[in-house]
């Protein structure tokens, strides 16, 4: 199996779309909404649509306030956060046609105000920085009494250098409108156009911008670079219709434009891969209807149905950001691109399985889509999310993100925002102020972290908001749900029986025991073994009823307490793992060790402990590993039930949980941050383990030949973990006895002899398994102990381990004292009131040690004649 990174997207995010809550539903977790501005607040009465951010967060806006236009700048962080910056002193001069805020916190505005000759404009850069009415200079002033110069048209553009350079579309009496860089326009500019388009263009730091080159929806998208002019896309390549507002990096390496070249409309970018600006390639980011291969938004677990975007609103603004990689990432990662761009998928999601935390319908929203270039070697295979570059570089995509959603809601504090409409300006910056954790401490900032900005039509109001990208690191882990044929998820696995649980053999058969109600280990066992399988490049799907299947004629792969009064049962997922492997992975990766080598590692840590957080964080973002855990069951039972943390969002665990589609995340209620770690799907080198496990009638405690001890109360052995497995009813909230499951795990243990001391909790009869996992994964033969136990009995066994292939491991009972019922290798009163507490009772079988006469019944008659043993005077205890 590859190692497993944090930047690589799960295929099966791809395979299986996401779920659409009831609508209206709200917006993906993996954002943090701020609300910036509102009409019919803080004086507001409208707000024009161009509104751009910076990496700083920064948000600049032109609006009318308390009668007036002006432009202003807020970060969201207060209830009234807004600053004029333009100081507007009369309600003739009007701020419209957009602006856009460069990181260095300089806004470049236009404004209107009538003359006797006419309108005249002026284009001028302002300081946000400072106070009140701060401008830095005045770059054009057109129309009225300045001659030759006519209009200024909307959308002007700035860049982040410290003496930054402009493009906007300025109209000549001579020559129509250019699209100037400076004030010697036309030189190193573009034109002329006609009038009767509104252009749009973007400068990078580097002084190149890019706009559509032309009056007409088949104009080439260009790139105007120190007088020379690069056309990206145009009709000689097959281009049918390109988009009006293109994008461009801050370095000017990458372009991102909307278009059509014969399969749909698409979103697309062109990316410098070498030192000469003209070693690019196009690729596409998004759209084109249902392309060959995979579907950008998946396709429906069971009917198959493909989702993808059919409409990208193509004259709207593809926005773009390009982080670039520290030179030692040990991922190969090279860069990241973060793409925005409108557009409406064919399908709401389907509802039998999502990727936690997205949500879309069928309505226009505002996406991104992540896009890694990566080290690649040729010989590798590609994944199905990779698609080569060159023949060094691959590009890996992540999930399309919506950031916003016609229909949806935006929860802001208590505030609900319902979104009947977008606008997009200048949408899209990195962010470079990074997040703080819960305490104030900063985190780590990721590649592709960026600001979304957008305006939205609520009710009657038009509202500025900031989506903030919270990517911390989230795996997308396809969500299955555990069924049961309930109305939270309809799926039922064809109403699938877990068939190895005793109880549920009874009659009624089957009522208890469906994967719905019990099969919740099972299904994020499932879960963590296709994300597992797909970055060990199979294309393979599982799901819960057929895993069950495949699971079901395997000896061991189910442990069962065997206790007729409480059953315990629960998945062996290191079984269950090496049966994965031999039914379904090796068979399309022949003689592939990686792919044979999966296998379940686990580790138990508590939320009370600070090294569980640090654990989920570490194998999330370092490992890229979904993790299983243990949370409350419905019945309000404490690490009853199982669900897969697959993200970090700051503080906030999110999580796919099988039995309950609409919990997202580990925080609130009813996880209240409470779990229990079980372990990932890994590949280790050595992957040599010991378990042994016992039901719900005896406890163990195993110790090595140093006299290190593992059970209930420590974990002295080195590597090795102590705990219990719970199942409840998961359909059920009436108070349950839950099954229980005892069990020691040692990672890598030493080949030689341990001690098990089985520990009777109440009378009943138990079974003892023991698992030998080889270094290679293989898993030897299971050896079985049967026994009885009564309450504050003991026995002792006596464990070889030998973890060689094929090795030979043994268990051996301890030579004991007849009539020691305790185990502690004597006969005294102890072992009497073992007697005297079952009196009454028949014999649990011909083997009953508490039967001394051997009459099958447990009598007083036993107690005497054990007396008569005892190995010190009057039976006195030691």
């Amino acid at each position: 199996m590859r190692k497993l990174i944090w930047t690589n997207i799960s295929i099966w995010s791809m395979l299986g779309a996401v779920l659409l809550l009831a609508a209206p539903g709200f917006a993906s977790v993996f954002y943090d909404y701020k609300k910036i501005a509102a009409t019919g607040e803080n004086g507001i009465t409208a707000i024009q649509p161009g509104v751009s951010v910076n990496a700083q967060g920064r948000v600049a806006f032109q609006a009318t306030k308390d009668g007036r236009d002006n432009v202003f700048v807020s970060e969201g962080t207060a209830a009234v956060d807004l600053r004029n910056i333009t100081a507007n002193p009369t309600s003739a001069r009007l701020f419209n046609g957009g602006v856009q805020i460069n990181d260095n916190n300089q806004v470049i505005s236009r404004d209107r105000i009538g003359t006797a000759l006419g309108p005249e404009f002026r284009l001028r850069i302002w300081d946000s920085n400072l106070t009140t009415g701060a401008f830095i200079s005045t770059l054009v002033t057109c129309g009225g009494s300045f001659g030759s110069c006519l209009t200024v048209l909307p959308n002007p553009s700035l860049s982040n250098g410290s003496s930054p350079l402009f493009a906007a579309n300025i109209g000549f009496l001579s020559g129509g409108i250019y699209v100037c860089k400076d004030l010697l326009c036309p030189i190193g500019g573009a034109g002329p156009f006609g009038s009767g388009q509104f252009k749009a263009p973007l400068i990078a730091t580097s002084g190149d911008f890019v706009i559509r080159n032309g009056d007409t929806a088949t104009s080439p998208i260009s790139v105007i670079k120190t007088g020379t002019t690069f056309d990206i896309a145009f009709s000689g390549l097959g281009w049918t219709a390109l988009g009006a507002k293109p994008g461009i990096s801050d370095d000017g390496s990458v372009v991102a434009f909307a278009g059509n070249r014969g399969s749909g409309e698409g979103v697309f970018t062109s990316i410098q891969w070498g030192p000469n600006y003209g070693d690019r390639t196009t690729v596409r980011v998004a759209g084109e209807g249902l392309t060959v291969g995979f579907p950008d938004l998946g396709a429906d677990l069971v009917v198959g149905n493909a989702r993808y975007f059919s409409q990208v609103s193509i004259d709207e603004r593809i926005g773009v950001t390009r982080h670039v990689a520290e030179a030692s990432d040990p991922t190969g990662l090279k860069e990241t691109i973060v793409v925005s761009f409108l557009a409406t998928p064919n399908l709401k999601s389907p509802t039998n399985s999502y990727i936690s935390g997205l949500v879309f319908s069928d309505q226009l929203a505002l996406w991104t889509r992540r896009i890694d270039v990566m080290d690649w070697n040729s010989s590798m295979p590609l994944l199905f999310n990779e698609v080569a570059l060159t023949g060094s570089l691959k590009l890996v995509y992540h999930y399309p993100i919506p950031v916003a959603q016609v229909g949806e809601k935006i929860l802001i504090g208590p505030e609900e925002l319902l979104i009947s409409g977008l606008v997009v300006h200048d949408p899209l910056s990195t962010d470079k102020i990074g997040r703080n954790d819960s305490v104030g401490n900063p985190m780590t900032k990721r590649p592709g972290d960026h600001f979304v900005v957008f305006m939205a039509q609520s009710g009657t109001s038009q509202v500025i908001l900031r989506a903030d990208h919270q990517s911390a690191c989230i795996l997308f882990v396809q969500r299955l749900a555990q069924g049961g044929n309930v109305a939270d998820d309809p799926v039922d696995w064809q109403g699938e029986r877990l068939d190895t649980h005793l109880r549920w053999l009874e009659p009624p058969v089957g009522t208890q025991g469906t994967i719905g109600k019990r099969g919740c280990v099972l299904t994020a066992f499932t879960m963590q073994m296709n994300y597992a399988a797909e970055h060990s490049g199979i294309r393979l799907l599982s799901n819960p009823g057929f895993m069950n299947d495949v699971l079901k004629g395997v000896p061991g792969a189910f442990s069962i307490g065997i206790d007729y009064d409480d059953p315990g049962a629960d998945l062996k997922r290191d079984v269950a793992a090496e049966e994965y492997v031999k039914s379904q992975l090796k068979p399309m990766a022949p003689g592939d060790p990686k792919v044979a080598g999966i296998m379940f590692d686990e580790t138990v840590k508590y939320s009370t402990s600070p090294a569980a957080q640090l654990y989920l964080k570490d194998m999330l973002c370092n490992s890229g590993l979904p993790i299983e855990i243990r949370v409350k069951g419905s019945d309000g039972t404490d690490y009853a039930h199982s669900v897969l943390v697959t993200g970090t969002v700051n503080d906030r665990f999110i999580i796919v949980d099988p039995g309950h589609r609409d919990r997202s995340s580990l925080s609130g209620p009813p996880y209240d941050g409470k779990y229990r770690t079980k372990g990932v799907i890994t590949d280790p080198p050595n992957k040599s383990k010991v378990i042994v496990s016992i039901g719900s009638n005896a406890d163990i405690d195993v110790s090595n030949d140093q006299g290190l001890h593992t059970n209930a109360g420590q974990a002295g052995i080195p590597l090795s973990v102590y705990d219990t497995d719970l199942g409840v009813d998961e359909e059920s909230t009436a108070p349950q006895v839950p099954t229980i499951m005892r069990y020691v795990s040692i990672k890598q243990p030493q080949n030689a002899q341990y001690t098990i001391v089985i520990k009777g909790l109440r009378a009943g009869p138990f079974k003892l398994e023991v698992a030998i996992i080889e270094p290679d994964g293989t898993v030897q033969p299971r050896i079985i102990f049967d026994g009885t136990a009564t309450a504050g009995s003991t026995q002792s066994l006596q464990l070889k381990v030998d973890t060689a292939i094929s090795g030979n491991s043994t268990l051996t009972s301890t030579p004991s004292i007849s009539g020691d019922l305790d185990g502690d290798s004597d006969i005294d009163k102890n072992d009497i009131a073992v007697i005297l507490a079952a009196k009454g009772t028949a014999a649990s079988g011909p083997n009953d040690p508490r039967d001394i006469d051997k009459d099958g019944k447990i009598t007083i008659l036993d107690a005497r004649k054990l007396s008569t043993m005892c190995t010190r005077l009057n039976c006195a205890t030691q």
